[in-house]
C-alpha cells in the first residue's frame, strides 16, 4: 500500500490512497441463505413461515441460488460457485 501511496499521491501528499473491496448484497452466502428459506416457506406452518415470509421480503432483491443438488430425502446439498 505504501508503493501505490507514493505513485499515485507523490504531489499531493495529504491525500491517502485507499483500496477496499466493493460491497454488495448479491453474495453467494445471501443466495444461500434465500434458497434455504424458499425450501423452508413450503415446509413450515404458523408463525415459522409466517418469519420465513417476512425474511424472504427482505431478500427480494438477491438472485436465487442456481448450484443446489438434491440430496437423500428431503436434505439439500448447497454448493456455492462464484
Amino acid at each position: 500500500m505504501v508503493a501505490e501511496q507514493l505513485k499515485h499521491n507523490l504531489v499531493t501528499k495529504h491525500y491517502h490512497y485507499m483500496a477496499y473491496d466493493e460491497l454488495s448484497a448479491n453474495r453467494p452466502e445471501n443466495r444461500l441463505i434465500r434458497s434455504a428459506l424458499q425450501w423452508a416457506v413450503n415446509r413450515v406452518t404458523g408463525e415459522t413461515e409466517h418469519l420465513c415470509q417476512e425474511l424472504l421480503f427482505h431478500f427480494s432483491s438477491i438472485q436465487k441460488s442456481v448450484a443446489i443438488a438434491h440430496g437423500k430425502g428431503d436434505r439439500f446439498i448447497f454448493r456455492i460457485f462464484r
